[in-house]
Parts: structure tokens; C-alpha cells; sequence
């Protein structure tokens, strides 16, 4: 099921464009594929040249991967999170105990006579408020298959260490649009437990956002033909106000983590695991160290 809404953009896009809408599609992964479902069927083909751009996957065995899942990006992952494995969680805040060691005499328990005398800081874990990240899957045409591997790869193995450590709603996002437009397709993504093969499929392979994301949000909102354009045909205006644009539809009021579309120079292509430890302390509440 997936349901579509418009909305006026927000005060920081209005002050830059000031005619700006936004468009959303707002579904779960079965809705995803309904969505993607509804192209006509001479739109689903683009020949061999397009299907390479798609990562080597047409557009129908991609949509199938979305109900059935497709297990191909979760090697990548585990090999992440194989790197981190040698690494212990150390948590940020602290907590002063009585002990019979410590920084400073508790002077009423050592004039009573009590051994647990003195005070001593440890570190403790904390309970932290449901966190939603939104992965934007976009990325320019000239990021290669290979390139958007390594991110889902990232991406996943982030998902599944932050699951252990806070409750987490995820979200992938597919958005494009023109001058005073932003089309963004929404999809809510399962993490209790981690819906790992079909999760797998949407962040690792570029047919989903190549394929199903640009052609089924082209043809509902753009019947006239999208350009290739990115989201208000701004990419550094889109990337600035996406956050707040979704946490006000999606999440009124919840932390939310966006991660804006790739760049080869992004940390968690070139350096994934000093990115994942960076992430994990931040929006997990813990520090990784070696153990």
C-alpha cells in the first residue's frame, strides 16, 4: 500500500524558491513495488546499454527482488561488520558508584565504618530516544554498480549496529524534481527484526532507485518528462533542507539521521570503518575501541 502527498515546501525552501511544492510517496516495500508496478509496461524496458546502467538487473526482476529479497549485497556487509567485531562499545556517559576504590573519600561511609568508602566514575549505557534515518539512494550518473555496493554495504552495516544500541526506524528515499519541485519516494524499511535480503537489494543495487525510483516517480509527477534533474534542480538546497522536509511528514519531533546521495569522496566509501565508529558515537551513545 502507499499513499502520496503534497505539501508546500518548507520556510528555508520557500525563502530560496518561492513557488516550491513537495511531492511524497510514502510506502513499505511491498508498497515500493505496487508503486513501481503501476509504469506502463513499454516504460519497464530500456534495452541492454540502459538495464547495464541498472546495475545489470531489468526492471521487473528488480520489483520481484523487493517482495522476495535478494541476498547478494549481505556479504559485503558482514564483511564490515567482521571489522568491527575486534572493537568493544564504550559509552560516552558516566556514573560516580561507592566502591572500596576510587577518585575521592565518601567521608559519612568511611566515618561509619563502611568499606564501600570511596567514590568511583564508570562509564554506563544509557537509554536514548528512536532514532530515523533516511538513506538517500540517489546518485549521479556517473556513480558505477560497483561504487553503490560499497555504500549499501555501509549503510546496512550501520542499520544493524545501531539496532543494538537504540531503537531506529528506517527509511530509504528516492527524490528528484526541478526548479521549485521535490519529488521524493519514501519507504519505510522493517528493523524488528532487520528485514536483511530485501533491505539488502534496496540499498546495494542501483536498479532500485535507476529503475523503479526515477521511472515510477516520473511518470505520477512529471508527465511531461523529468530531465535528470535533481531535487529543486539544487542539489546543495535539496541536501540542506531534506532532513526537516521528512522528520515534519514522517517523524514530527523524532532525532533524525539523513545521509544525502553518494559522493566518490565520501569517508564511508574511502575509510568505512573510521565512518561506521564516527556514526556509532554519535548517534549510538557509544565510543568503539579496541578491545
Amino acid at each position: 500500500m502507499w499513499e502520496k502527498h503534497t505539501l508546500n515546501g518548507t520556510d528555508v525552501v520557500l525563502t530560496a524558491q518561492a513557488n516550491a511544492i513537495e511531492n511524497f510517496v510514502v510506502c513499505d516495500l511491498p508498497g515500493f513495488a505496487d508503486f513501481a508496478d503501476q509504469l506502463p509496461t513499454e516504460k519497464k524496458d530500456v534495452g541492454k546499454e540502459g538495464t547495464r546502467w541498472w546495475g545489470g538487473m531489468t526492471y521487473q526482476k528488480s520489483a520481484t527482488a523487493l517482495r522476495d529479497g535478494d541476498m547478494a549485497g549481505v556479504p559485503a556487509s558482514d564483511k564490515l561488520l567482521a571489522e568491527m567485531e575486534t572493537l568493544v562499545p564504550v559509552s560516552q556517559s558516566w556514573r560516580t558508584h561507592n566502591s572500596v576504590v576510587g577518585m575521592c573519600p565518601n567521608v559519612p561511609q568511611y566515618l561509619a565504618g563502611n568499606p564501600y568508602n570511596m567514590r568511583l566514575k564508570r562509564r554506563c549505557t544509557t537509554a536514548t530516544a528512536p532514532l530515523s534515518i533516511f538513506v538517500e539512494l540517489v546518485a549521479s550518473a556517473g556513480i558505477d554498480a560497483r561504487t553503490c555496493l560499497k555504500r549499501g554495504a555501509a549503510m546496512l552495516a550501520l542499520v544493524r549496529m545501531l539496532a543494538n544500541l537504540r531503537p531506529v526506524e528506517l527509511w530509504c528515499v528516492i527524490a528528484i524534481g526541478q526548479r521549485n519541485s521535490r519529488s521524493s519516494l519514501c519507504v519505510r524499511l522493517d528493523t524488528l527484526p532487520l528485514d536483511l535480503a530485501r533491505s539488502a537489494h534496496v540499498f546495494t543495487h542501483p536498479s532500485v532507485f535507476r529503475a523503479l525510483g526515477y521511472r515510477s516517480l516520473e511518470h505520477e509527477f512529471y508527465p511531461r518528462g523529468w530531465n535528470g534533474d535533481w531535487a529543486f534542480g539544487d542539489h546543495a538546497l535539496h541536501v540542506r533542507t531534506a532532513a526537516e522536509s521528512y522528520r515534519r511528514l514522517l517523524k514530527p519531533g523524532s532525532d533524525v539521521l539523513f545521509i544525502p546521495p553518494v559522493h566518490v569522496s565520501d569517508v564511508y566509501l574511502t575509510e568505512p570503518a573510521k565512518w561506521l565508529r564516527a556514526m556509532i558515537a554519535q548517534h549510538g551513545g557509544v565510543h568503539l575501541e579496541a578491545a
